[in-house]
């Protein structure tokens, strides 16, 4: 590696730390779209019977229940 020499300009130009935002930006904006268009689909499905009885079945809070504070009574939960 050559060390520049005082005077001469640096190897690199001065926004280069620009050179992976447009792509961060694209990436964002994928993941923005793919949302928007997978929950209405997801949501869609779930309308359909045996689809949710498939996620009814494979969902963990048969198991791991939602959590409530422990002084919360059955009234004020409803």
């Amino acid at each position: 590696m050559v060390m520049p020499t005082w005077g001469e300009p640096p190897s690199t130009p001065p926004l280069a730390f620009l050179s992976g935002t447009p792509r961060w930006v694209l990436e964002s904006l994928y993941a923005i779209v793919a949302l928007g268009v997978l929950y209405p689909l997801l949501h869609f499905l779930l309308g359909v019977g045996w689809i949710n009885r498939f996620f009814t079945l494979i969902t963990p809070t048969h198991y791991y229940r939602r959590y409530h504070e422990p002084e919360a009574t059955l009234k004020e939960l409803e």
